[in-house]
């Protein structure tokens, strides 16, 4: 069976271009030269994630290039019309760092419209996943 990811132990945050942070506020840790990431320990169905991400001034955390890709938990959704391509949520840009295992994705039952990232071994991988179901989230700022 595949082991979650544990979200806690990707906390990030960054500094800006003008100044480095001396100390993290809590519930970040310091990596990375761009953004600000707060991890939740709570589990949110997607859109209520992107909901609470939203009332703090921040988005769910996403992974543009394979830089970032292996160390945060990333969201994407697809468009509502014809096209099975997952997309970023805000942009409606498509997904181009893709990290799907075997047959992924396979939208089982025709509902899985949002993305996961999972544990195995020492990899992280991305799963399609129901969109109503709690997991947890980071929000990116």
């Amino acid at each position: 069976m595949l082991q979650f990811l544990s979200i806690s132990l990707f906390l990030v945050c960054s500094y800006t271009h003008i100044h480095k942070l001396e100390s993290c506020p809590t519930g970040t840790v310091q990596e990375g030269k761009r953004h600000t990431y707060v991890v939740s320990t709570a589990t949110e169905p997607w859109f209520r994630a992107y909901i609470i991400c939203k009332n703090i001034g921040m988005e769910l955390a996403s992974s543009k290039t394979s830089a970032i890709g292996g160390g945060f938990w990333t969201i994407g959704s697809r468009h509502g019309g014809c096209s099975n391509d997952f997309v970023w949520w805000d942009s409606g840009k498509p997904i181009v760092y893709r990290k799907f295992t075997g047959p992924q994705p396979d939208n089982a039952g025709n509902k899985e419209y949002c993305i996961e990232v999972y544990q195995t071994n020492n990899d992280l991988l991305w799963n399609d996943y129901v969109c109503d179901i709690k997991l947890r989230f980071i929000c990116q700022s």
